[in-house]
Parts: structure tokens; sequence; C-alpha cells
């Protein structure tokens, strides 16, 4: 081990080599030495038997350089990617890699060996601080995506999250993967699926008493980005939509109307993996199944129809009850009709006040009676021409029946209300619709 200045001085013949033979040494041997040398210059290679450490001076002679150890090939985890053990928790992964990072490199991958496998959303400690380990499409990890054991590559990207490190593989793990878009791209579980949207599994509202906020609950739901999009399915889901809120959770923008339709979408964020409800007023007319209004939160971009329910004059939520599924909603009885005027040929009936634009059937009650004695005959239709006729005849007192029938205008029936004798009485009561 030597070092010198590299400066041979003037001197008599046995001095000047001995000065020579001790500057070529400390060439042979890397200037090694438990110190730096002195002086130092560009690009000057430095064995640092203090650290076991190979260094080079940099070309500006204003920094050393790690190169990697003396004793061994010079790889290691800061320098080339080798292996390191992680010692922290799971989610949760600490490595003291070596030698010890001065600064994140989106140039160099990392590698280590997690101890435990990532339950959800992960970070690492790299030396530098704790931050994020997201997948390889730039989303938040969701769990398995890392096992006890696997060997994790992580590669940093300083514009990811504000700074990330992202993890290119985990032997053992599946990979995250982002959305396919075109025929030869990898597809995501999610994509995989047959998506209809806005289909549900066991999706449900129960509204008990009159209120601005309602639960949706469904094991499953699909969302999409637009029609014929990516789609998503969502499971266990439990969600809260407050009328009297904006935003996420609430109206996309404004009040809800007073006696009116509130268009209710289920929305996602795929980035943060985070679903919510949407309000949108749905009185002026039909609603599409994806939101297409102008005031979707932030980071959302995929959502569903789940529900079209009416407003009281406060604009909260009446007692009613939807069923997802079937796309069903049941209500109190609303009167539509009630009438002492006969109808020989089908008329024409708004019933908007008892269903929303969306509704594409409706379901109720109907009664024809007379104070005398005589034929009752009242029909119900779907249009003019008598599509999808449900008649109620008879003969004393009182008739009574109930009807389903598909809306082919919207928010209208047709029917027709007559008696052979006496006064005539006929209502019309909605319990239902579907939409």
């Amino acid at each position: 081990m030597s070092q010198h200045d590299m400066t041979l001085d003037n001197a008599s013949g046995l001095a000047f080599r001995t000065d020579a033979n001790a500057a070529l040494q400390a060439l042979a041997s890397q200037n090694s030495g438990a110190s730096a040398p002195s002086p130092t210059f560009p690009c000057q290679v430095w064995g640092d038997t203090g650290t076991g450490r190979l260094k080079q001076r940099n070309a500006a002679n204003s920094a050393w350089l790690d190169k990697g150890p003396l004793d061994a090939p010079l790889r290691d985890a800061a320098s080339q990617g080798e292996f390191i053990a992680d010692t922290g928790a799971a989610g949760a992964y600490v490595c003291n890699f070596v030698p010890a990072l001065t600064a994140r490199s989106e140039s160099t991958p990392l590698r280590f060996k997690a101890a435990n496998a990532n339950p959800g959303a992960c970070t690492i400690n790299d030396g530098l601080g704790v931050v994020a380990i997201v997948g390889a499409a730039h989303a938040a990890l969701q769990g398995g995506e890392i096992i006890a054991n696997g060997i994790a590559w992580i590669q940093w990207n300083a514009s990811v999250g504000g700074g990330s490190y992202v993890l290119l593989s985990c032997t053992g793990a599946p990979q995250q993967v982002a959305d396919a878009t075109k025929s030869k791209h990898a597809v995501t579980l999610a994509q995989i699926q047959p998506p209809v949207v806005g289909a549900t599994r066991n999706g449900k509202m129960s509204i008990t008493a009159v209120s601005p906020t309602a639960t949706f609950t469904a094991d499953e739901a699909i969302v999409e980005t637009a029609l014929g999009g990516t789609g998503y399915k969502l499971t266990s889901l439990s969600k809260v939509i407050n009328l009297g809120s904006t935003g996420a959770g609430g109206m996309d923008t404004g009040s809800s109307p007073a006696s009116g339709w509130i268009a209710i979408y289920l929305i996602y964020n795929p980035t943060t993996l985070t679903s919510a409800m949407l309000a949108k007023n749905a009185t002026a007319g039909v609603q599409t199944e994806v939101y297409s209004g102008a005031n979707m939160p932030s980071g959302y971009t995929a959502s569903a129809l789940v529900a079209v329910l009416p407003t009281t004059g406060a604009g909260q939520f009446p007692i009613c009850d939807l069923d997802a599924d079937t796309r069903k909603v049941s209500t109190a009885d609303v009167s539509v009709l009630s009438t002492s005027t006969q109808q020989g040929t089908l008329t024409s009936l708004s019933i908007a006040i008892a269903v929303p634009p969306n509704a594409k059937w409706v379901g109720g009650f109907a009664t024809i009676s007379s104070n005398s004695q005589g034929n009752y005959t009242m029909s119900l239709s779907s249009n003019s021409t008598g599509l999808g006729k449900s008649q109620i005849n008879a003969a004393y007192s009182t008739g009574a029946g109930i009807f389903s029938l598909r809306l082919a205008t919207a928010q209208t029936i047709w029917y027709t209300a007559g008696v052979s004798a006496g006064t005539m009485g006929a209502s019309l009561n909605v319990t239902s619709y579907t939409f």
C-alpha cells in the first residue's frame, strides 16, 4: 500500500530513484490507503482500505465516486442492482443497501429479498427515507405483488406520485400491468371479465325513512370508462351518497332537485383504486349509462348508472327500495289518475310524477267502479295501438287489477275507461318502475 503526491522533485541520483519508485508503487497499488491521497487529480483511482471500496475521482476533481468493493467483483446493490435482504415488516420494507445510497437514480435498478408479502399499498425505506412502491402500471399495489422470500426488482421514477419506486417484478408473484388498449396488449383480470356496465350482484339500496343520505351495497358491480371502454369489476361495496354535499359521495354540482329525480352513479379511480357514489339531477331527461356530465371528481374515470330515484319537496330521498340487479325501484303508491270521465279510445296519460325519464317499465294497480250495477272496463297500453294491453273487467261495484307496462314513450301510458251505467270512478296508482 502506497501513496505519492505524484511530483518528482530535483534530487541526487539515489534520492531521485527512491522518489520515482515510490510514485510507481503508488500507481501500481491504486494509491491504496485508509485516507485519500493528496493532492488529488481528475479521474484518479484510490483503493480505500479503510472502507474496502474502490473509488475514482470525478472529472471535475471535486468528489470521489464509489466503484464497488475492493475484494469482490465490482457489482453490488447500489451500483448494479445486486441483492440485499429486507429487514422491515409486511408492506413497510427496509433495505440497507451497500454502499449506502447518497441519491436515488432512475438509471439504477435495485433488488431485495422480501421478508414478508405486501398486504396492499406499501413503502420502502432505502436509507434516504420512506417512499412508495407502485406497480408497473404506476398504480398503488393491491396485495400479493411481493411475496415472502421473493426477489423484488425496483427502479426509481421521480415522475410517479412525486417520486416512487416502481416494482418491475417479484419472483413467484403476479405482476401489475396497465389496462390493455390495443389488440396485442396484455390484459388485466378486470378486462377479461365480460363486463356489462351497471351490472351488479346483490346490489341494493333500501331507504326506510326520508333522508338526504342512502347507502348502496353490492357484492360486485361493473363500471366502465365509456360504453365499450375499459371495464372494472368492483367488489364488496358499501358506499354512501349524501344529497347535501357535492363531489365524490354527493351531488356532481349544485343542489338536489325538489320533487324531481336523481341519477346515482358508482364511480371509480383506477389510479388510487377508490370508488364512490355521485348523484346527478335527472329530472330533465334520460341519463347515460356511463356518467357524461362535466363535473366528474378528479381522477375518477370509470362509472356506471346504478339507480334513478325520486326526491321529496325538500330534495331528499323518500322511502323507497332499489334492487340494482333487476334495476327495479319500488315506491309508495303514487296516484297518476283519478277521474270520473269516461274514455272510449286509448288516451295518453303522463306519469312523470311517478317514474323518471329513464324508466323502461312501470308497474302498479288500477281500479274502476260505478255507483250503479253494470259492466265496467278499463284497459292500459304502452301506446295508442294497444301494445302490451292489460284489461280489467267488472260487473258490479268495483273492479281492480295490477299492471306492468313497457314504456314505449318516456313517462307516458295510454288507457281507456268506461261503465255501462251510473257515474264512473277510475284510478291508477304506480308502485314500481325499472330503468
